[in-house]
């Protein structure tokens, strides 16, 4: 017995739930969101002041902020649409269900990593996204590592 033309394809979860919006001091009448509910930020929401969040679908409206806090979470099953400012505190996490999810920016998405203090010889690897970046800033002991920094043997011994 053979199987032929077998296929697969992502079908993103259906947000079965109530549209629901944050006014800046409550979620109306609706009550908090759960992951089947799709939720527009229309104020500034601080998970820090407001709590941890679970939406089926979430979009920032411009102008507005949604801030994760250190040790707090959105957690979004489906789409996730910025077109105010997503603020992740060091630690804080959004999470994203469906593996075809997507992220929309049109506004500003922040992360604020908080880096230790490094001796000698001590190492950090940090990758994209960064904006601009001093030596100062962390450590007197840093070597930027870019292409300016790297010289290739040209010695006999190399060959």
């Amino acid at each position: 017995m053979a199987i032929d033309n077998v296929g697969f394809s992502v079908i993103p979860f259906a947000c079965a739930g109530e549209n629901k919006s944050w006014d800046g001091f409550s979620w109306g009448a609706g009550g908090v969101p759960d992951d089947t509910d799709m939720v527009q930020i229309n104020a500034d929401y601080d998970t820090g002041v407001n709590g941890d969040l679970n939406t089926c679908r979430c979009t920032i409206e411009s102008g507005r902020n949604l801030t994760v806090r250190a040790g707090d979470y959105v957690s979004v099953v489906n789409d996730i649409t910025v077109n105010g400012t997503l603020t992740i505190e060091h630690t804080g996490s959004i999470v994203q269900v469906n593996d075809a999810a997507s992220v929309t920016n049109n506004g500003a998405i922040q992360v604020n990593l908080t880096t230790p203090a490094l001796n000698a010889r001590d190492f950090l690897i940090m990758g994209s996204p960064m904006s601009t970046s001093y030596e100062t800033m962390f450590s007197a002991y840093q070597f930027l590592n870019t292409t300016e920094n790297f010289t290739p043997c040209r010695c006999a011994a190399c060959s």
